[in-house]
């Protein structure tokens, strides 16, 4: 897709990081890693953020770019979904064109709303916080309702190897 020259003529496509030895990607400028303020003002010389991650529990770098005032454009996949929904375009393998194409029809959209976003790590960490002070307030209920004691799981695996 960024061959094509209709992508070549309306995008331009940036990669900061590191890329496996034998692939070499068509029409992309190429960076290397990047940390801090550099990466940051890296950042803010693009319009959107892409990630292509599946699977990923969470990560931080979708934060770090919407934090960077860059919507998003993200796969339904993992945790990513819950920090990046209203605040960009979700796509798929089989849609990213014509997400691409939405994504720049509606960007003025997307830049408004990526700047009422509220993912920061003091937000997050007092949300950790504050989840996993309910758990232990419910630890004994939780340990109580579960079908099947550790103590007797422990035993049966146990006897099992024994």
């Amino acid at each position: 897709m960024l061959n094509e020259k209709e992508f070549k003529d309306l995008v331009e496509f940036n990669f900061i990081g590191r890329l496996p030895d034998n692939l070499h990607l068509k029409n992309t400028n190429v960076m290397p890693p990047k940390h801090g303020n550099d990466l940051a003002n890296e950042l803010k010389n693009n319009n959107f953020y892409i990630t292509g991650t599946i699977n990923e529990p969470s990560g931080n770098h979708h934060i770090e770019a919407a934090q960077c005032g860059l919507p998003i454009m993200y796969i339904n996949s993992g945790g990513v979904k819950e920090y990046c929904d209203g605040f960009g375009v979700e796509f798929n393998i089989n849609n990213l064109k014509e997400k691409i194409y939405e994504a720049i029809e509606n960007y003025e959209d997307h830049y408004n709303k990526i700047k009422t976003y509220n993912k920061n790590s003091d937000i997050m960490c007092t949300d950790f916080l504050n989840f996993f002070e309910e758990l232990m307030k419910k630890k004994s209920f939780l340990q109580e309702s579960r079908s099947l004691p550790r103590k007797s799981l422990f035993k049966l695996i146990y006897s099992k190897l024994s």
